[in-house]
């Protein structure tokens, strides 16, 4: 699990990078999705095996100690993306931005709840489709602008107030 834990560096590295521009909960949230999904869907062997294969406390324990060993690892991460990595499972992962959606006035409990659960599973009918049939480097960029342009449909039906936000990157 070490070896495909420091696979995780470029995710790490553009969620560094990306979250410098965000202003608002919803660009966190969308952000986190958009920088996740860029690396996923380029090492969908690594990601299957760390995030969705593998739900179980070994690997979260694995997850945890790492990261506390090589916290260089973590470089200037923010604080959502920490809380994350303390959960126990991909969408107890999710959740934990829907919570400060919650707590910033963004979103109702109930449509928190909602979210989450249309997030995950519409991340993982586009991982399954990458890991089922492949995917070409020059196709990665097209395929997360479409998972994220559905992504941004459901935040705009669902947000309470959408502080802003007019969709990710525009």
């Amino acid at each position: 699990y070490y070896a495909e834990l420091n696979q995780l560096s470029g995710y790490i590295t553009r969620l560094n990078e990306a979250q410098k521009n965000w202003s608002n909960i919803w660009e966190y949230y969308v952000g986190i999705w958009d920088c996740y999904c860029r690396e996923a869907f380029r090492n969908p062997e690594v990601y299957d095996l760390l995030f969705l294969k593998s739900e179980n406390t070994k690997l979260n324990a694995s997850i945890t100690e790492y990261y506390e060993m090589f916290p260089e690892a973590v470089g200037e991460t923010n604080q959502f993306f920490m809380a994350m990595l303390r959960q126990k499972n991909f969408i107890a992962r999710d959740y934990e931005i829907c919570k400060q959606c919650i707590a910033e006035g963004a979103l109702d409990e109930e449509s928190a709840k909602r979210l989450n659960r249309m997030a995950c599973l519409l991340y993982e009918g586009y991982f399954k489709e990458v890991v089922d049939k492949g995917i070409q480097e020059e196709d990665v960029d097209a395929r997360v602008a479409q998972y994220i342009e559905d992504l941004d449909w459901i935040v705009m039906n669902l947000a309470t107030d959408l502080k802003g936000y007019k969709g990710y990157g525009k």
